[in-house]
């Protein structure tokens, strides 16, 4: 016997084009969507330690959108001391998190940097757009990621390696790529 969960999505689902199968009531007109509304906060708090690491890129998104924000910047010792007496610390206990006028909390470095970009009229004006700017977002946290790697490597004769290959070998290739693709938009 099949299970209900699969019996369910198997009676639910019809035929689309090509074969497809499609949830739900077979309908291939999606649903009317509302406009993406911005979040009526005029003030944000943007918590991350004293540092530059994943906060930095988020604290110039706000300057380039012209988005007033408090920059509160914890030392280890402060946030081992939240953690610790239980004070509230974001979503997931980690930084960075962006708390909006209203109390809403925000955890991830990307999900806020998104956000702000939307906030600040950055993703475009379509979907697609929003992902283009995604992509290049993406894009360059892998670079950020490669650099981090390298950096913090602790045997000294791999850290050697995995630096030499990120400048003569990663970075040109990446930033060659955005480069090709700034181009291709016209940018």
């Amino acid at each position: 016997t099949e299970p209900l969960v699969q019996k369910q999505l198997l009676s639910s689902s019809s035929q689309g084009q090509r074969g497809r199968t499609t949830m739900g009531s077979g309908s291939s007109t999606p649903r009317p969507k509302e406009p993406k509304s911005k979040t009526k906060s005029k003030s944000y708090k943007f918590h991350y330690f004293d540092a530059k690491g994943r906060g930095e890129v988020v604290r110039l998104a706000f300057i380039l959108a012209g988005l007033d924000f408090d920059d509160v910047r914890h030392t280890i010792e402060d946030w081992t001391n939240m953690r610790q007496t239980g004070e509230y610390t974001g979503p997931f206990s980690q930084l960075p998190w962006l708390e909006l006028e209203d109390g809403t909390t925000i955890s991830q470095s990307r999900a806020i940097l998104r956000l702000v970009a939307r906030e600040g009229g950055f993703d475009g004006d379509t979907n697609l757009d929003a992902a283009k700017a995604d992509e290049v977002t993406d894009a360059v946290e892998d670079i950020k990621d490669d650099f981090i790697d390298s950096i913090l490597e602790k045997d000294e004769e791999k850290k050697a390696s995995l630096q030499a290959d990120f400048w003569d070998t990663k970075l040109p290739t990446r930033l060659s790529q955005l480069e090709t693709l700034l181009e291709a938009n016209n940018g």
